[in-house]
């Protein structure tokens, strides 16, 4: 059984009966790539009405096309095993996007979104002297869609972030 909340309050259920319960979820969230159902989602959420009639249509139109191209990045799994890392990595961005510009706290659209991944997507990785895989290390860069979808969560990691790209793990300095 999946259910979903909203400020803790359960919006629905949705039984799950199936050998390939990812076929139910997807089926399930396919009706908010339309963009009518989408706007009547926001609009559930907005429970302090909040949102002006134009905000709101526009963070529906997001949430549709977010919505679109994480179905079509994760349902490909007829493909090369590089390939489907990568449509699992670019879904999972998509549906961050779909969170992101859902939420009637805040006033993302699909254009800011579409900037903040512009601005790279908030970590890289470094070679440490230990043998793959232990030596990668990752790091926070001080900019990009991991660290906006961390703020929006509430999460403050501005002690953590790198200042500049290292050259070697002895430049990892912190902001």
């Amino acid at each position: 059984m999946l259910k979903a909340f909203i400020d803790g309050e359960p919006l629905n259920t949705l039984r799950i009966i199936s050998e390939r319960p990812i076929e139910d979820i997807f089926s399930h969230l396919s009706q908010y790539e339309s963009t009518k159902l989408a706007l009547k989602l926001i609009q559930r959420k907005d429970k302090c009405n909040t949102l002006t009639p134009e905000l709101a249509e526009a963070k529906a139109i997001g949430v549709a096309y977010c919505l679109r191209n994480a179905r079509e990045y994760l349902r490909q799994t007829e493909v090369s095993w590089t390939t489907r890392l990568l449509n699992g990595y670019y879904g999972m961005m998509a549906l961050t996007g779909a969170l992101m510009i859902a939420d009637p706290d805040n006033t993302h659209t699909l254009q800011d979104f579409e900037g903040f991944t512009k601005k790279g997507h908030g970590l890289s990785n470094i070679d440490s002297e230990a043998p793959f895989p232990e030596g990668q290390l990752i790091y926070l860069t001080k900019k990009g869609l991991f660290l906006e979808f961390a703020t929006h969560l509430g999460l403050k990691l501005d002690a953590f972030k790198v200042k500049d790209r290292p050259e070697s793990t002895q430049d990892l300095h912190l902001i």
